[in-house]
């Protein structure tokens, strides 16, 4: 399954406005279109991304995430929202 993911905001580093996430390990239910979600992704090196669902177990649809406190944490290491960059 490939998904294309308009980016809303980024943490560890700067990305372009979309990004596509073509490889899962895990479940892929739940990513329907306009689902927000906050995920926790590695770049290929082909510049698309996965998500390892299995052992990064913080991949949750936002209102989930937004409760668990994972802004809270963010916060909590001072780490800010870096930039979106405009696509390619």
């Amino acid at each position: 399954m490939i998904i294309r993911f308009d980016v809303m905001q980024t943490w560890k580093q700067d990305l372009e406005k979309f990004v596509t996430v073509k490889e899962f390990h895990g479940n892929t239910e739940g990513f329907e279109p306009n689902a927000e979600w906050l995920l926790y992704a590695f770049r290929n090196a082909d510049g698309t991304f996965r998500i390892a669902r299995g052992c990064c177990l913080r991949t949750y649809p936002l209102s989930v995430a937004t409760k668990q406190g994972d802004f809270k944490a963010f916060k909590k290491m001072r780490l800010k929202p870096k930039q979106i960059l405009e696509s390619k």
